[in-house]
């Protein structure tokens, strides 16, 4: 079984190209539920923002979050899919 190893990631900015797990503060419950439940990656950042891009249809182009809206980052998919699976049956 895999675990999260936080110790490990000692990068404590995520940068361009990092997979990344958002929380939306929209209006759309839906499109709020979409992003906290997928993962993104980062194609541009500024100072005090993201843009991050959804492999799906239902956003043409990159979303602009604010850095304090990340919930978690990691230089792998995988590292992200485990705290989705752990949030999703409560571990």
């Amino acid at each position: 079984m895999k675990y999260l190893k936080k110790y490990e990631n000692i990068q404590l900015i995520p940068q361009k190209g990092d997979y990344v797990l958002m929380k939306s503060d929209c209006g759309n419950i839906q499109i709020s539920n979409y992003i906290s439940n997928h993962i993104g990656q980062i194609e541009i950042k500024e100072v005090g923002a993201v843009h991050v891009k959804y492999n799906t249809k239902i956003f043409d182009s990159p979303r602009i979050f604010s850095v304090t809206q990340i919930i978690d980052f990691a230089k792998t998919k995988e590292e992200l899919e485990i705290r989705l699976i752990a949030n999703k049956y409560n571990i």
